[in-house]
């Protein structure tokens, strides 16, 4: 395990990495096309020690192999229960392809665990005409992730929203942790996003990366930004 100066940022190494998870209040998994792998996940991240959570499940695979994703998701049935799917709509596609649709949006899955729901008259903010946030999240740059016009003017197919993140910080309030779990491949330009959306709302997170190598970098990025506060 890899952590940040000030031990906000933690990135874990490592092929069975994705079912080492600590407490928070919120995560956002891709569904792996393996059974025996989903149910790991699943069950996993479910017994993670803390009392409430929000999950959002996505299924980022090649297109020819998604159905088994979301096949997949039935091993959260078991433990976790199921609030709502929503339908996510980016600004911008992140690429093209020539055999299948021009990708901008994907449908995320949201489970739960704890006594209470999620929080989800909390998210009203996200549409001023709804008592919450709807099933359809069409997320948009915020204006808190780049006050000085240093970064891009739109959100991106499966990139790093801050949007996103915060409907669930929403629906997750009143926080226990601060903290949350991304288990998803992440860039550099997105690193830098997350790092700054980190420093912003004083948060954890907990990140996953192929080798020490890549961990190393993560850890970089954001020292380098958060140092120069």
């Amino acid at each position: 395990m890899f952590k940040s100066k000030d031990e906000k940022i933690t990135v874990f190494t490592g092929k069975d990495a994705n079912n080492v998870f600590t407490p928070a209040d919120w995560s956002v998994v891709n569904i792996p096309l393996e059974a025996t792998e989903a149910e790991s996940l699943a069950k996993h991240l479910f017994n993670t020690p803390s009392s409430r959570h929000v999950g959002l499940l996505v299924t980022r695979s090649r297109r020819e192999d998604r159905i088994d994703g979301i096949s997949n998701i039935r091993f959260f049935k078991k433990d976790w229960k199921f609030l709502d799917n929503v339908n996510i709509l980016y600004e911008r596609a992140s690429s093209c392809s020539k055999k299948g649709l021009l990708p901008v949006s994907e449908t995320g899955f949201l489970v739960y665990k704890g006594t209470e729901s999620p929080n989800v008259p909390a998210t009203s903010w996200f549409n001023e005409k709804k008592p919450n946030a709807t099933t359809f999240w069409d997320l948009r740059q915020s204006s808190l992730e780049d006050p000085e016009g240093e970064m891009s003017k739109h959100t991106y197919y499966q990139k790093f929203s801050w949007e996103l993140q915060l409907l669930l910080y929403s629906m997750c309030k009143p926080l226990v942790y601060r903290k949350f779990i991304y288990g998803l491949k992440i860039s550099d330009s997105e690193m830098v996003t997350l790092s700054k959306f980190c420093l912003k709302m004083n948060l954890s997170v907990q990140l996953f990366a192929k080798d020490a190598k890549r961990a190393e970098q993560l850890i970089k990025i954001y020292n380098i930004l958060q140092e120069g506060l």
